[in-house]
């Protein structure tokens, strides 16, 4: 078996479910046509990655949207909180005996498959991988074991997330390392980073 697998975080692609902070500012059904051109680039991103991968849905499993089956393995994300959620994915995943696992959201502009790629080979080296965000907090997280005070006593959506997680890890002697920065797309001013969008030559 293929000991790394890559992890998809989204949410399903429901209108009024999906990026909340910008909706407010674009309306809900341009959140959420922006949301499905992130994830469509997202998944013609990982497409290229000839690595397990495992697409973990917020409410329902899709067997029928972009994921392709016979590529993806699916799942239903467990737990309330983001936190709780994103532990819950990687410890199922370490259960199956995968040893070296990467979470990215599935709406991050910027990606691209050697970032991945770069991702797992961090992890090659030590115990604990991010991809920094550019509003502080990080848009992709990756283990060698699960590390559950990676997700306590964090200042989730505010702009500390990344600097506690270090802060975290450095306190406990465990390695990590550091992949380039992205930006997330939360709001009309991140929106400058999406020229395909802003333009409409995407749908």
């Amino acid at each position: 078996m293929n000991s790394n697998l890559l992890i998809i975080f989204i949410k399903n692609p429901i209108l009024g479910n999906v990026k909340y902070r910008i909706a407010s500012e674009i309306g809900d059904i341009e959140a959420l046509r922006l949301y499905k051109i992130l994830l469509k680039k997202t998944k013609d991103i990982c497409d290229q990655l000839k690595i397990p991968k495992a697409v973990f849905y917020s409410d329902f499993i899709d067997m029928y949207d972009i994921w392709d089956n016979t590529e993806y393995q699916k799942y239903v994300q467990e737990g309330v909180e983001i936190r709780e959620r994103m532990k819950n994915c990687l410890k199922l995943s370490f259960d199956k005996g995968y040893r070296r696992v990467v979470l990215v959201g599935g709406d991050v502009w910027g990606l691209n498959p050697n970032t991945l790629m770069r991702a797992f080979q961090v992890i090659d080296q030590q115990d604990v991988v991010i991809g920094p965000a550019l509003d502080g907090g990080y848009y992709l997280i990756g283990m060698t074991k699960l590390i559950e005070s990676v997700f306590l006593n964090k200042h989730w959506g505010t702009n500390k997330v990344l600097e506690q997680t270090v802060n975290d890890l450095a306190s406990q002697n465990i390695t990590y390392g550091t992949i380039n920065s992205l930006p997330n797309i939360d709001n009309l001013k991140d929106l400058e980073y999406l020229n395909e969008y802003r333009y409409g030559k995407c749908s």
